[in-house]
């Protein structure tokens, strides 16, 4: 589970960084497609739903608790390591005003961090 939440975190900020939103279509492709990669597409809904809600709530303690570690995130342009949920919990620019605001928007993940299309 450590990595598939890792793994759904960063299709998570990856769907944040442009990918539109879908519709029924998209979404019923996108369950087929996390069937295939993980079982069962469920969990996974909760997850996204979870860590977009505390995303755009600013609720940075359940976000960081969400996710698996080491985690690797974009920093003013440069990758940084964040080890634990306290350090993610803390950095206010993971967790930027744009990132808030996708977040309160998306509603399917369109892609799978592999890059494939559902």
């Amino acid at each position: 589970m450590y990595t598939q939440n890792r793994t759904l975190f960063t299709a998570f900020f990856i769907v944040l960084a442009g990918i539109t939103t879908a519709g029924a279509q998209m979404t019923s492709e996108m369950n087929k497609t996390l069937d295939a990669f993980f079982g069962e597409h469920a969990q996974y809904q909760k997850f996204f739903k979870d860590l977009k809600k505390a995303v755009a709530a600013d609720d940075k303690q359940t976000a960081a608790s969400l996710v698996g570690y080491l985690l690797t995130a974009r920093i003013n342009g440069k990758a940084a390591s964040i080890r634990d949920a306290a350090h993610l919990a803390n950095c206010e620019k993971v967790f930027t005003a744009k990132v808030k605001k996708a977040a309160g928007k998306q509603t399917c993940p369109s892609r799978l961090p592999t890059g494939r299309a559902s």
